[in-house]
């Protein structure tokens, strides 16, 4: 195998040299014509159609023909502010540019592979150049191969040293966003991704699942210039055949991005289109081919393209390689994200088993996995299982944010391991500022330590980017209600009554605010049109109501399947009528089954008669809890992080 160094030299240049970046005129190679203002390539007379990205990577090889481009210049020059590398979007780039000009990797024509190192034009090029700009485009660390090695290193030095500042800088904004709350988003653009169309019954779950995907990949691409609408209420509101600009000004973006997808079986065909909400200006488009297995690189490009067109990017936290899926696990891993986004746990929960065990380096379906375990059972088997989802997830993708706020809420939720969830909370802002589940997530962690005024704004901030969530809506409801806030939890309950009327909990919470507000005819209404028309209800008057109210349900929770939202509830009951013992021997019952609720005791109202108890107190020293006011006897066992 010949070395590189003796590697053959390239064909000689055409008449003119290599063209200067910023030329204008037209570059003439094999049977292909560039205009090197445009990038337009013509072939035969016909133009070829070539993708923004594919131009840019054309315009430079041929800018440079015969000297080689090193990878880490043409990840710069198309992403220009990422500070981690992007192989697998530069190598998408190529292998479609290749396809372009009918190159062969192995007997290049045109583009020769340099292993490890970069690309090289090899064609000779003929110039017809009409006028050069001073190239100002971007900063390389190319070196002509004569520069010895003492000149060289400098430059590379102030490049680092830049992208290093410029990280640290980012990760600053990041730290600063987390503690106050995240009021800089405001004046922001703001995006939403509306469900991708298709001509055929199965592309509805594919069209709503990569809009589900590209709304995560937005959320961390600009790392802070950019807030992006969660999914849940994109989809809400871009339902029923809404026009896009009236979806977007209900949703309160700044901009749209629309598109359709085509599945031929061969391969997938995406439109997708950037709008401006205030006037309809459509500011950018492309059609892209793709298979299944590069889909996930495809959608990073996508978003990387959509980001710099929408806002002034100045950089981006470091984001998880996008790995190469076989064709089956990617399906399967949409069709499973479609199915929990309607709730269909036990249909999402086989699919991503299935997918994890085909494709077990696909970060992004242990993450899926996790979520769907977390949220369809409360079983302290599948909180295990969550656990480990998270940890792998993190080990093939240390800069998921999705995978550090899973992590972070099984921490929270299972473990009540504060310190452990505040560190994976705060690198999920970190990476993805703009993304309204870190701003939920933040808002429920800072409710278990009492820090309520900072709570009710980050959760404010994620209804603001998520507005027609129920899942957000919900959590602000319970927010208010941990913070004690009557008049809130009203508001915030009939607004989720507004969203979903069949919402158990928002009946719940409101009948609750109405009874502590001491409005008993219209608990009692609403008591009535819960529990039915029992005669004791009929006859309950003030704080009778309440009493019966609170007999009633604990009847029938005596009756519910055994577990810890069972003897939570219970232990809730007692101690509202005021038997602590048995309020807190039903909470000793819901530690041992590792109920999520745990860490939310000392600011629940329900408790708020336990709080001068030891041994109430005792139990909150026991599962470490932060505000515990005793020291433990036996401190709980927390797991160790492989």
């Amino acid at each position: 195998m010949r070395a590189i160094d003796e590697a053959p030299s390239p064909p000689p240049l055409g008449e003119g040299g290599s063209p200067e970046e910023g030329a204008t005129g037209r570059a003439r190679f094999g049977e292909f014509e560039l205009d090197l203002a445009t990038g337009e390539l013509v072939c035969g007379g016909q133009v070829v159609p070539l993708q923004a990205q594919v131009a840019r990577v054309l315009l430079l090889l041929v800018s440079r023909a015969g000297r080689l481009v090193l990878r880490e210049d043409l990840i710069r020059h198309l992403w220009p502010n990422i500070i981690v590398e992007y192989d697998q979007g530069l190598n998408n780039t190529i292998r479609l540019l290749r396809a372009s000009l009918g190159d062969d990797a192995n007997r290049p024509r045109f583009i020769q592979t340099v292993p490890r190192r970069g690309y090289r034009f090899v064609a000779p090029v003929a110039l017809e150049v009409a006028s050069v700009t001073p190239a100002a485009s971007i900063e390389t660390t190319s070196e002509p191969e004569a520069d010895p090695p003492s000149l060289r290193a400098p430059r590379r030095r102030r490049i680092r040293l830049a992208s290093a500042l410029s990280a640290l800088a980012l990760v600053a904004a990041a730290a600063s966003l987390w503690r106050a709350g995240g009021r800089e988003v405001e004046g922001l653009p703001t995006l939403a991704v509306l469900p991708f169309a298709g001509s055929e019954a199965a592309s509805d779950v594919l069209g709503s699942s990569l809009a589900h995907e590209l709304t995560r990949e937005l959320s961390v691409v600009p790392c802070g210039p950019l807030q992006v609408i969660g999914q849940s209420s994109a989809a809400r509101a871009g339902s029923g055949g809404a026009r896009p600009l009236a979806v977007g000004r209900r949703l309160g973006a700044s901009h749209l991005v629309v598109g359709s997808v085509a599945d031929d079986g061969a391969s997938l065909s995406l439109s997708v289109a950037v709008l401006r909400v205030s006037d309809g200006t459509e500011l950018w488009k492309e059609r892209v081919s793709t298979s299944w297995e590069e889909l996930l690189t495809t959608q990073s490009v996508l978003a990387g393209e959509i980001a710099t067109r929408v806002g002034d990017v100045v950089g981006t936290c470091p984001r998880p390689e996008a790995p190469e899926v076989e064709a089956t696990a990617m399906e399967g891993y949409l069709r499973a994200r479609y199915l929990a986004s309607r709730g269909r746990w036990d249909g999402a929960l086989q699919l991503l088993r299935e997918v994890v065990a085909a494709a077990p380096q696909f970060a992004a379906a242990h993450v899926a996995l996790g979520e769907a375990l977390v949220a369809s059972s409360e079983l302290p088997e599948r909180a295990i299982e969550a656990r480990r989802s998270a940890v792998t997830a993190l080990r093939l993708s240390p800069n998921d944010p999705q995978a550090h706020l899973l992590r972070a809420r099984v921490a929270l939720g299972f473990e009540w391991d504060w310190r452990r969830a505040e560190r994976h909370l705060e690198r999920a802002a970190e990476l993805a500022p703009g993304d309204p589940s870190v701003h939920i997530a933040r808002a429920l962690y800072l409710s278990s330590l009492g820090r309520h005024q900072e709570a009710l704004e980050s959760a404010e901030i994620a209804k603001r980017l998520d507005p027609l969530s129920t899942a957000v809506q919900g959590d602000l409801a319970m927010l208010y209600f941990w913070a004690g806030d009557w008049v809130g939890v009203r508001r915030e309950a009939e607004r989720l009554l507004e969203l979903e009327p069949e919402t158990g909990i928002a009946s719940s919470l409101r009948l609750e605010a109405l009874l502590r507000q001491q409005e008993w005819e219209l608990a009692r209404q609403l008591a009535l049109s819960v529990y039915g028309e029992d005669t004791a209800l009929l006859a309950a008057a003030g704080r009778d109501l309440s009493r019966r109210l609170l007999a009633i349900q604990e009847e029938r929770w005596k009756d519910a399947s055994p577990g810890p939202t069972r003897e939570m509830t219970l232990a809730s009951l007692a101690a509202e009528q005021e038997r602590a013992p048995d309020a807190v021997r039903h909470l000793r019952e819901a530690v041992e089954l590792r109920s999520s609720y745990v860490p939310f005791l000392p600011t629940d109202p329900h408790f708020s008669t336990l709080t001068s108890r030891r041994d109430f107190q005792d139990l909150l020293a026991s599962v470490g809890h932060p505000l515990a006011k005793s020291e433990p006897d036996q401190p709980f066992a927390r797991a160790r992080e492989p």
